[in-house]
């Protein structure tokens, strides 16, 4: 991914102006997801990126835009860092009912118990 980014000194944070990803190059690892402190990205099951031109691979943030808007609403997508661990048993982790136990807590399960 490339970031362009300004840092606002009023809030003494990182405003992000541009970004763009070649999925020329991209591997598919998902590192910029799970590192994504914003829960902005995320991985889908799409893959046909078939173009005649290697340089339409190349996604700013107009052409990531067609994504849904709030990906934690979308109810297509569940990001795997909410699954925590996987039940005992279970490979898939699209099939996991919301319902099922799971073997660790929720990232904001374990800021509620740190509440306490």
């Amino acid at each position: 991914p490339v970031v362009d980014w300004v840092m606002n000194k009023q809030t003494k944070k990182k405003e992000l102006r541009n970004y763009s990803i070649d999925f020329g190059a991209c591997i598919f690892c998902g590192n910029c997801v799970e590192y994504c402190p914003t829960n902005c990205l995320s991985m889908t099951e799409e893959y046909e990126l078939s173009v005649f031109d290697r340089h339409q691979l190349n996604y700013d943030n107009v052409a990531l835009g067609r994504l849904p808007t709030n990906v934690t609403s979308d109810p297509s997508i569940r990001s795997l860092r909410e699954l925590t661990y996987l039940p005992k048993g279970e490979m898939d982790p699209h099939t996991v009912a919301p319902s099922d136990p799971r073997v660790g807590k929720l990232p904001t399960e374990v800021l509620d118990w740190m509440k306490q």
